[in-house]
C-alpha cells in the first residue's frame, strides 16, 4: 500500500467493499432505466394535463452547500423582475447535498464527510409595480451519507473519477477542521433544526422601454436564528446587496448578477471569517414547451474565511443544470443537480426539488 501524501488525513478508513461483484451496478442500471422510464411518464403527463402559464424563466434557487458555508447569508440568484403587486408566489426547496473532501495545508486539516439536507420556504409579495418584500426561511439537517453507495456506483457506471471516495468507509458523518492538530470545530453527530431566517427587499430598476429587459436592486438581512454548534446558522447577522438582471429573445431567456455580502462575526470559525464576499450568477434558460424549460446555471463566489485549505480559502464556482415543468394553475415543478466545478469548494454533488405557485 503507498504511503498517506501530504495530502491525506491520517484517520483515513479503508472502504468495505461487499463481495457482490458488479451485481451492485448492474441494479443501479435497473434503477436508471425505471427512473428514466418514470421520468418521461411525467413528462408526458404533464403535456396532457398543463395549461397556460404566465411563469417566466427563473434562475435556479441553488446556493453553495459546503457546511462551513451554507451558514451564511448567501443569496440565490433572483429574477431581474420584482413580483408584481398583490401577488404572493412561493416555494418549497429542498436540497440533498452530498461532501466527501478531506485534506491538509500547513497546520490546518479538514474533513467533510457527510450529507445536509436544506428545506425552505421563500416567499415573495409584491407591494407595488416597483417594491418587493421577501421572506425565506430554512430548515437545516446534518446526517450520515446515504447516497454514498448510489454515487459510487453512478462513477462506475460512466467511468468517472472517484477522487477520494475510495479511501472513506460509506455513511459517515464527520465535519472537521484542526489547526496544529487540535480540532477547531467537530460535527459527527446527526442534527437539525431551524436555520437563520432571511428578510429580503427588492426594487424594480428603469431599463428603458423595453418588455424584454429587467433588472432589480435587492437588498438582504440574514438573522441568527439557528444554531452554530449544529451548522445550522452562523450565530451572526449578514447583510447583503445584488442586482439581477434578466433579457429575453423568443424562448430564450438570459439572466444573471451578483453582488456583495457583509458577514457578521459568528461561532464558527469566527477568527477566519472573511468580512466582505462577493458572488454572481449567470444563466439561460430554453421554453421549450410552454409547459417544460431546461436551464443551466453558474453560480460563484469569492472565498468565505482566510485558510490555505480549498474547502475554506478557494473560491468557488458550481455549475446547474435541470429545468421546470409548468403545471395547471401556475404550478411549477423544478429538478436541478449542481456539480462542483472547483473541486472541493463545495459539496460533489447536491440534488434540489422545487415546487413553486403563486397564492
Amino acid at each position: 500500500m503507498p504511503k498517506p501524501t501530504t495530502k491525506s488525513v491520517i484517520f483515513i478508513r479503508a472502504r468495505c467493499k461487499p463481495n457482490t461483484g458488479w451485481t451492485t451496478t448492474a441494479l443501479f442500471r435497473r434503477l436508471l432505466l425505471i427512473a428514466l422510464a418514470g421520468l418521461l411518464t411525467l413528462l408526458l403527463t404533464a403535456a396532457a394535463i398543463a395549461g397556460t402559464t404566465d411563469t417566466p424563466v427563473q434562475p435556479f434557487y441553488s446556493r453553495n452547500q459546503n457546511p462551513f458555508v451554507q451558514i451564511f447569508g448567501l443569496p440565490a440568484a433572483e429574477p431581474g423582475r420584482v413580483t408584481q403587486t398583490g401577488d404572493l408566489p412561493g416555494r418549497l426547496v429542498i436540497s440533498t447535498a452530498n461532501s466527501l473532501s478531506f485534506s491538509t495545508a500547513g497546520n490546518e486539516e479538514i474533513v467533510l464527510d457527510g450529507e445536509t439536507y436544506r428545506t425552505t420556504g421563500v416567499f415573495r409579495y409584491g407591494l407595488n409595480n416597483s417594491f418587493e418584500i421577501g421572506l425565506d426561511i430554512p430548515y437545516v439537517s446534518h446526517t450520515t451519507a446515504t447516497f454514498d453507495g448510489f454515487i459510487d456506483n453512478w462513477h462506475h457506471f460512466f467511468n468517472l473519477p472517484e477522487g477520494q471516495r475510495p479511501n472513506r468507509a460509506n455513511k459517515l458523518l464527520e465535519y472537521r477542521y484542526r489547526v496544529n492538530g487540535l480540532d477547531r470545530f467537530l460535527l459527527n453527530n446527526s442534527t437539525s433544526g431551524l436555520g437563520d431566517i432571511m428578510f429580503s427587499a427588492g426594487y424594480q430598476l428603469p431599463t428603458g422601454s423595453s418588455p424584454d429587459r429587467a433588472a432589480a436592486l435587492r437588498t438582504y438581512l440574514k438573522l441568527p436564528t439557528g444554531d452554530a454548534e449544529k451548522l445550522s446558522g452562523s450565530g451572526a447577522a449578514d447583510l447583503g446587496i445584488s442586482i439581477f438582471g434578466q433579457e429575453s429573445s423568443n424562448a430564450l431567456n438570459i439572466f444573471g448578477g451578483g453582488g456583495l455580502l457583509l458577514t457578521g462575526k459568528g461561532r464558527v470559525l469566527a477568527d477566519r471569517r472573511q468580512p466582505l464576499v462577493g458572488f454572481a450568477s449567470l444563466g439561460a434558460g430554453w421554453a421549450i414547451w410552454e409547459w417544460l424549460d431546461l436551464k443551466i446555471q453558474f453560480d460563484g463566489h469569492t472565498p468565505f474565511y482566510e485558510s490555505d485549505l480549498d474547502e475554506l480559502g478557494k473560491g468557488s464556482i458550481q455549475l446547474n443544470m435541470g429545468g421546470a415543468l409548468h403545471f395547471y394553475k401556475n404550478w411549477t415543478l423544478t429538478i436541478n443537480v449542481a456539480e462542483d466545478i472547483m473541486v472541493n469548494t463545495a459539496p460533489d454533488v447536491v440534488f434540489y426539488l422545487e415546487l413553486q405557485t403563486t397564492f
